[in-house]
């Protein structure tokens, strides 16, 4: 019964029931599968979760457990890519958002059992272990908390009983706890997160290394209080055998006992560290700490003084995503440890050939452009961030034709004048030279109006392109304009949060879109019409979208339809529309829409708010209630700005 929308009975005393009730599934005595879904936790009966159920998927609150898609700059960009795919397949499974029960409730006896726990804005709780269960969660694999401004820890050692926590634990996600201090709590005086692992001065003594060799991915972001992952304890002996001429005063990320052998993704973003790696001069034949990176992401770290050591490059052999942004280095000398201060950032010859994702803001591109590089150093390069550019004009064609084999390009925070891809005269000196892009990304460009010129001939950019995506380009009228080329290999077409865009395409482009499969709009207050006429004196023509399958509208203020000329839209595979915060649309088109039997039209995000369309689109948007069209869509309107 997951997903569906039941509105479960609330036992009262002396009263008929109207409704199904919770308590009916205690009378199945053989019942050993179920998934269920409880908005409301009040109705929640005492002994429900204690019974023994080979298999469940129970999840009790009012909201989604997931946040939101979109991501804000505050967050990883690159997240999607930074996750490590899991076979993961829980038996048992519980989600919890309780907004009346107190947690230490009976009716929440038995969830010791659970195997995957989402925790999402419990009242009152300080750790999970004490409060949920005393007994280790001896059965959890994966443990989801989020959203709880009380949790100080997960694990607190001074009020649990004597056992062990969570020894089958595999994955641990944490996420806006604003006032958490430590994952574990000992019997030791808490202050803020300094550090993530704290090793003991006895143990740290008398080991050499650090190891965690089943560590795969690491995400560290808003720590400005942590300055290593691992705390060294440093003894009065170790501090007299050094030089006072040689003190490492620096703070440092890892230090040179920690190794993380098979880590393949690291991101760090706003944390105060001079360096990450430790610097020894270590020949990189018997530099095994991070020999598995293929993933290094380093945002807003403004004291960091340098990225790697020349004697680390040997060992990064597998590295193909780097994205370094906003470093402010402060690197004026040489370093305590004497690195010259004109070392570069970073010796690109020797790393860049594997590289296959990269992000770098605009000066750096153009360092590289002006450079004598090999032509063969980027190769291997299929995804390119271009992030910060404040110059009236960016050399684009240089970076299409230097960057060869790109195949997706990201453009972030640009100060472009009107459009794009300008100064089509400078098109014919790269003729045949250019990176086939498929994938074309526009992000917070404030003054961009359009992609390129009217009519304008750029077949070369265009012809290979699948997914064009404009998010916050406040300045934007139109995304893809009239022009001569055809658009023929499109597949996604997605606009977020800009204000003045008033069309998505005009109809002469629009019938290139043969492989069109979705198209997504969110929060464009403006936009009157997805699709506008650029024709003249046209009575009726016909436009098909022969693979269209999901139309998006979200929050469109001024949308009224998807086209108003007389036009006839053939759409064989559309499955899904969603039309929500529309209040002004009342029909999809004045002309003809020629749908499948049956399409799914939601006016909200629950199964329960949707009806089917019977090859009439029109009458369907008509008969949509007028309070669900004005609704605006929560998970993204705080976004749109």
């Amino acid at each position: 019964m997951g997903n569906c929308s039941v509105e479960w009975e609330v036992e009262r005393a002396n009263s008929e029931r109207s409704n199904a009730s919770l308590d009916e599934l205690m009378l199945l005595p053989w019942l050993t599968t179920l998934e269920i879904d409880v908005k409301n936790d009040s109705i929640l009966s005492e002994g429900f979760l204690a019974r023994k159920l080979e298999r469940f998927n129970i999840s009790i609150g009012n909201e989604s457990f997931m946040p939101p898609k979109n991501v804000t700059r505050e967050r990883f960009q690159s997240r999607p890519h930074f996750l490590i795919k899991s076979n993961r397949e829980s038996l048992r499974e519980l989600k919890l958002k309780l907004d009346f029960m107190d947690i230490c409730s009976m009716k929440l006896q038995g969830i010791n059992n659970v195997e995957y726990l989402w925790l999402d804005k419990l009242q009152g709780v300080k750790n999970v272990l004490f409060y949920l269960d005393t007994e280790g969660f001896s059965q959890l694999k994966h443990l989801h908390v989020q959203n709880n401004p009380n949790f100080l820890c997960i694990v607190d050692s001074m009020e649990m009983v004597a056992c062990e926590a969570f020894p089958l634990l595999e994955s641990l996600i944490l996420h806006n706890l604003i006032n958490m201090e430590r994952i574990c709590v000992d019997r030791l005086k808490v202050d803020k997160m300094k550090e993530i692992f704290a090793i003991g001065e006895e143990v740290d003594n008398a080991i050499e290394k650090i190891e965690f060799a089943q560590l795969r991915s690491l995400s560290l972001g808003n720590l400005p209080e942590v300055t290593n992952v691992c705390r060294e304890v440093k003894t009065p002996s170790a501090s007299l055998n050094r030089p006072s001429s040689q003190e490492d005063t620096s703070t440092l990320l890892f230090n040179k006992k920690v190794a993380l052998p098979n880590l393949e993704a690291l991101e760090i973003s706003a944390i105060n560290v001079d360096k990450i790696w430790h610097y020894n001069q270590i020949p990189a034949a018997v530099f095994p700490h991070f020999q598995s990176l293929t993933r290094l992401v380093v945002w807003y770290c403004d004291k960091l003084k340098y990225i790697f050591s020349a004697s680390m490059i040997g060992s990064l052999k597998q590295l193909q995503h780097l994205d370094i942004r906003d470093y402010l280095s402060q690197n004026n000398g040489n370093d305590q440890l004497g690195i010259p201060a004109q070392q570069p950032l970073l010796p690109l010859e020797k790393i860049l050939p594997n590289l296959k994702d990269l992000s770098l803001n605009g000066k750096d591109v153009k360092m590289i452009l002006q450079a004598d590089f090999p032509q063969h150093l980027f190769g291997s390069l299929k995804q390119l961030e271009i992030a910060e550019d404040n110059s009236a004009c960016f050399p684009i064609w240089n970076v299409l034709e230097r960057f060869h084999n790109l195949e997706i390009l990201s453009l972030f925070q640009f100060s472009f004048h009107e459009e794009v891809f300008s100064e089509e005269g400078s098109l014919e000196k790269h003729v045949g030279k250019l990176a086939m892009i498929k994938t074309l990304e526009l992000r917070w460009h404030y003054h961009l109006k359009q992609l390129c010129k009217q009519d304008s001939k750029l077949g070369p950019i265009f012809q290979y392109l699948e997914i064009l995506k404009a998010y916050h380009c406040q300045s934007l009228l139109i995304l893809l304009p009239s022009s001569s080329v055809s658009f023929q290999n499109l597949t996604a077409l997605v606009a977020f949060g800009c204000k003045k865009l008033l069309h998505m395409v005009t109809s002469s482009t629009a019938k290139t879109l043969v492989r069109l499969v979705a198209i997504e709009i969110y929060g464009c207050r403006a936009m009157t019409e997805v699709v506008i006429n650029d024709k003249d004196g046209v009575e009726k023509e016909e436009i098909v979208f022969r693979k269209l399958k999901t139309l998006e509208l979200f929050d469109l203020d001024s949308l009224t339809s998807f086209c108003s000329p007389n036009y006839t839209f053939k759409l064989p595979s559309l499955q899904d529309l969603w039309v929500i915060g529309c209040p002004k649309m009342k029909i999809f088109t004045t002309g003809e829409a020629i749908t499948p039997p049956r399409v799914n039209v939601w006016y909200g995000e629950t199964a329960d708010q949707r009806r089917w369309a019977n090859n009439d689109l029109n009458t369907t948007i008509q008969q949509l209630p007028a309070e669900k069209l004005l609704a605006v869509s929560s998970i993204y309107s705080t976004y749109y700005d």
